[in-house]
């Protein structure tokens, strides 16, 4: 599956200065597969070293950290010659803390042997790592010294291309880039209803594009959640902190559900508090099994300057996950037939994941019980730019025009059913087109003032 990402390791590769190159995220989203992929593509010769597999691999690393050293113990252990010309992949490297430490050693006396490694955050900056001898050595990060890169979930862009229907992704494209009515409007909703059923995670959308069928869908997103089940009971911590994280992680629907946009945490256990929880919701915020948006008390710039720590939402990194830890039925999805209200948590879920997929730091503002917009985010320009989310096509505004009103941004979205649409500065973008939204967000709004200043 074509993905995204194979755009930034290109970039990494064609560097004059080449870091070793670690790919981050959460379990399950294509990092081995896109650097296996890239290697294909790419070099002549690779050879791949997975520490959850062998404890002999990181027995090699227990010695000396010599570059020159590792690479002739590697080149035995894979019966593979390695040399300048061979990429190297380190998978799972969180698994062995002395295979992280030496990318440091790489980049300084052999910066000419390309290295990707794969990974979870997690792993990689908390907790200690036992060694294959059974002792315990402290966790170490080579800052400075590597390269990352965050993976994430497929966008709904990626998932056309998945799915065979690039043809309808770069048109959603070229109709936000005029703001032009979608000809195609009903079958990219289509889509986009679809996509919150069966979500991002490749193998899951690898399993639907060749079986069609939503029963496998929904087993497979049960695997998928109990293999992160799995990741807190190895690595949260202590006893009292894996139970803790596993049940802040089983609320995450009851927390999207409720009618109050904040985090609360006696949904998690009544009489649930800020001290016994907060270190759970860091867990998973670092594990990027869940995104979390900040509250702003002015949607103003810099945002990060009116943060308010004590108010965030969660939302989970993959839709699909939501719609299956949900138990909602995946036909009813599909259709549109879904419950009102978790439609729009459905819909606001997306957005978030589509936001972070293009790394987008978002938050949002709620300063009273009747006034509240899902996003806010800050373009390169530096000018906060609100989004309201709508999951059908009703698209009462008050609470964005209270903020249009009050603070006059240069420009707002408004996201629902309806298609593309554009006055006064604030852009109607269909559901489907919320990966358009990235980091040249800016320049296409200069843009659009530029040819309306034109057209006057």
């Amino acid at each position: 599956m074509q993905r995204k990402i194979s755009a930034l390791m290109k970039e990494w590769k064609d560097s004059d200065d080449r870091k070793p190159l670690m790919i981050m995220g959460p379990r399950q989203v294509g990092k081995t597969y896109s650097a296996i992929q890239f290697a294909r593509e790419n070099y002549s010769h690779y050879v791949l070293f997975n520490f959850q597999e062998s404890i002999k691999l990181h027995r090699i690393f227990e010695g000396d950290l010599d570059p020159y050293v590792l690479l002739k113990e590697l080149s035995a252990y894979s019966q593979e010659t390695i040399n300048e010309d061979t990429l190297i992949i380190f998978d799972e490297i969180q698994e062995c803390n002395r295979a992280v430490t030496s990318l440091k050693y790489f980049r300084e006396d052999m910066p000419e042997q390309p290295i990707i490694t794969t990974g979870s955050l997690l792993g990689l900056i908390t907790g200690d790592s036992e060694q294959s001898d059974g002792t315990i050595a402290k966790r170490s990060f080579p800052v400075g010294m590597v390269k990352q890169i965050q993976m994430h979930p497929m966008d709904l862009e990626e998932y056309a291309w998945a799915t065979g229907r690039k043809t309808l992704s770069d048109s959603i494209r070229e109709h936000f880039n005029d703001m032009s009515e979608m000809p195609l409007h009903d079958s990219a909703m289509e889509m986009y209803r679809e996509y919150l059923a069966v979500g991002g995670m490749p193998e899951v959308v690898s399993s639907f594009v060749d079986t069609k069928d939503p029963n496998t869908v929904m087993i497979m997103q049960k695997g998928l959640n109990d293999s992160m089940i799995g990741d807190i009971l190895k690595h949260a911590g202590s006893t009292d902190a894996v139970v803790r994280t596993l049940r802040t992680w089983n609320s995450m629907t009851s927390q999207l559900m409720k009618d109050n946009l904040k985090f609360q945490y006696n949904k998690i256990i009544k009489g649930g508090r800020s001290s016994q929880y907060s270190t759970s919701v860091d867990w998973l915020v670092a594990a990027r099994m869940v995104n979390r948006i900040d509250m702003v008390t002015e949607p103003t710039i810099p945002l990060s300057g009116f943060v308010d720590v004590s108010s965030f939402r969660l939302f989970m990194a993959d839709v699909g996950m939501l719609c299956s830890k949900a138990e909602i039925p995946f036909k009813s999805v599909v259709s549109g037939t879904a419950e009102d209200r978790f439609r729009g948590v459905m819909a606001e879920n997306y957005i978030a994941q589509s936001l972070v997929a293009n790394d987008l730091k978002a938050y949002y503002w709620n300063p009273d019980q009747n006034t509240e917009v899902d996003f806010i985010i800050q373009d390169a320009d530096g000018e906060a730019v609100p989004i309201e989310v709508k999951s059908g096509d009703r698209t009462d505004s008050k609470s964005l025009n209270k903020l249009r009103k009050r603070y006059s941004p240069r420009s707002s979205i408004r996201i629902s059913s309806k298609n593309y649409g554009y006055e006064d500065g604030l852009y109607s973008l269909p559901l489907y087109a919320a990966f358009c939204i990235d980091g040249g967000w800016a320049t296409k709004v200069r843009e659009d003032d530029d040819q309306i200043t034109c057209d006057l």
